[in-house]
Order: C-alpha cells, then structure tokens, then sequence
C-alpha cells in the first residue's frame, strides 16, 4: 500500500474498516452460518434479509389462529 496515493490509501483503509465493522457487529452465530454456507457474507447477509422478510409477509397473511400456532412452537 506504500505505492498508492495518499487519498487512495486512505479510501482502501476506510473500506476495510467498514466492513471490519460489519462483520464485528454481525451475531456470531450468523458469521459462523455464513462462513460454513460458502457464500460470501453479503450475499448471506443478504439472503437472510430476504428470509426475514418473506417470513414476516407470511405470517403477516397468515390466519390469525395459526399465526398464534406458530409463535408459541418458535418459542
């Protein structure tokens, strides 16, 4: 990194810094799920968002009785 310029240095080393940042923030458990999936993590993190949502739609349309159903087994 001796070679780049200084503004560009300095952008490479916020960017590591950032996503340092993202992966220190990130549940361990995830990180660990990310890593043994293959994926990189912001296609996992990504992916999970995406389960997140979907789940959230589902049970929002859901029947209320089985909405009820569901959350006590997800306890």
């Amino acid at each position: 990194m001796q070679q780049l310029d200084p503004e560009i240095r300095e952008r490479w080393l916020n960017l590591a810094n950032h996503v340092a940042d993202q992966y220190r923030t990130a549940d361990p458990t995830t990180r660990r799920w990310w890593t043994t999936t293959g994926t990189s993590p912001g296609t996992a993190r990504t992916l999970d968002h995406l389960a997140e949502t979907l789940a959230g739609e589902l049970l929002a349309q859901a029947d209320p009785l089985e909405r009820e159903t569901n959350e006590h087994c997800a306890s």
